[in-house]
C-alpha cells in the first residue's frame, strides 16, 4: 500500500513496514506511524483516501 508521508512529503510503500501507532481521528486525514526496519526511518502517513489525492497530483506533474 502506497501512502503519503507528512514528514518526508513523499509517497512511501508501507506494505513491508511495521505499524507502530494508529492515530484514528474524526477527520478524513487520519494518520498512522509506520517503522521502516531496513533503514530505521519512521513515517507518519495519511490514510488511503487522503494519500490518493497526493498520488493523483504527482501523476499529473
Amino acid at each position: 500500500m502506497i501512502l503519503f508521508c507528512v514528514l518526508c512529503e513523499n509517497l512511501v510503500d508501507v506494505s513491508a513496514m511495521q505499524l507502530v501507532k494508529d492515530f484514528r481521528g474524526h477527520g478524513k486525514a487520519s494518520r498512522a506511524c509506520f517503522l521502516d526496519r531496513k533503514n530505521g526511518l519512521s513515517h507518519v502517513v495519511l490514510n488511503e483516501e487522503a494519500s490518493k489525492k497526493f498520488q493523483e497530483s504527482k501523476e499529473r506533474e
